[in-house]
């Protein structure tokens, strides 16, 4: 089944989800009518805004909590300090809410939509996903030389890039307020897009715009063919639990059957004639099959 195939893509999209054709997902009134933002939507906000305060009362760019999380190819590559392959997401310009705000404003009008389509645990590796993949743009042109190794990167801007492109290819009947007025989300990322290649080829921010840009590539991509990778998903997932579920299945059988053969032993030479193994086997086996029946009971 193709994504054009999928109830969601559809612009008369009506399911359970959505509460409709409206462009607000349903699940309840959260602040005047506003959505309730979702578990990882939520937790994301609350981590971003609090890494944000917490740099902005500790000193700002000065800030160790700041100075720990920032991205730079030196720090990583020459330092070993992988972790700023991740914590760059969740730190901003500590100068002013409008980095932070902007990004956690798009993440929780749009994010929500993939998070109920998709579940958590999907919206959650896809997020990080999309920042590794804006990051790793960054990283080749700065090897490249087209950036300066010694700048900084932060921000969760090619998370949200992904988000809206994703939606975008999904949703194509939501509408964004750009400057001040209602705009197609398709034609809103096409505007963000080209205002970011022409910020990578010689703006202020060149290395941000390029994240991006790669992160917005990376949105459109699962956008159309994501899809393909949550069945590949499901289906290992399913494959896995079905393994399982049959390796315990022989395990007990195997238990039942020594189970089986020491009872036959009692019955026919007495219990006196059980090894301490087999007597700890049989004591073991009582316990789980009176642990089942309280589960059973009580479910």
């Amino acid at each position: 089944m193709g994504w054009q195939d999928r109830e969601y893509a559809q612009d008369d999209y009506g399911g359970s989800q959505y509460g409709g054709s409206s462009v607000r997902p349903a699940g309840g009134s959260w602040l005047s009518g506003l959505p309730s933002p979702t578990p990882a939507v939520k937790w994301i906000m609350i981590v971003n805004f609090a890494i944000f305060f917490l740099v902005f009362v500790t000193g700002r760019s000065e800030s160790a909590i700041y100075n720990f999380i920032f991205m730079n190819n030196d720090l990583v590559f020459k330092h070993g300090q992988i972790w700023r392959l991740f914590t760059y997401m969740y730190a901003h310009d500590p100068n002013g809410l409008f980095h932070v705000g902007f990004n956690m404003l798009g993440l929780y009008f749009l994010g929500i939509y993939l998070e109920r389509a998709w579940g958590t645990k999907k919206f959650l590796i896809f997020y990080h996903a999309a920042g590794l993949v804006a990051l790793t743009l960054f990283i080749i042109l700065t090897f490249a030389g087209v950036f300066n190794p010694l700048i900084s990167l932060v921000g969760a801007s090619g998370c949200v890039y992904a988000v809206l492109a994703c939606c975008a290819v999904l949703y194509p009947q939501i509408k964004l307020i750009l400057f001040l007025f209602p705009v197609p989300i398709r034609v809103a990322v096409m505007i963000f897009f080209v205002l970011s290649l022409f910020g990578t080829i010689g703006g202020g921010n060149a290395g941000g715009d390029a994240c991006h840009l790669a992160g917005g590539a990376f949105g459109l991509f699962f956008g159309y063919f994501g899809y393909r990778i949550w069945d590949w998903v499901d289906t290992r997932d399913s494959r896995k639990k079905e393994s399982q579920w049959r390796a315990n299945r022989e395990k007990a059988q195997q238990l039942q059957d020594q189970v089986d053969a020491i009872l036959e032993k009692v019955k026919r030479d007495g219990i006196n004639s059980l090894s301490n193994r087999e007597k700890k086997m049989l004591e073991q086996a009582t316990k789980q099959q009176n642990s089942a029946d309280r589960y059973h009971r009580v479910g």
